[in-house]
């Protein structure tokens, strides 16, 4: 996990590069806070479909 780490480190320096991660981590993080959200209520998606939904999204 250090050499991943280390990598991140090293591509976030570029200012491009650290602004598609931040725009790509907020996403994430919003996505994460209304699933919980809704798990809480009773209403949760599952997690296939949120996967497939970003990955349709960013290619990855």
């Amino acid at each position: 996990m250090t050499d991943f780490k280390d990598f991140l480190a090293e591509q976030l320096q570029d200012p491009e590069i650290r602004a598609e991660y931040e725009a790509v981590m907020q996403d994430v993080q919003e996505k994460l806070t209304v699933a919980q959200a809704q798990h809480q209520a009773g209403r949760g998606r599952p997690l296939a479909e949120i996967l497939m939904e970003s990955e349709q999204k960013y290619g990855v």
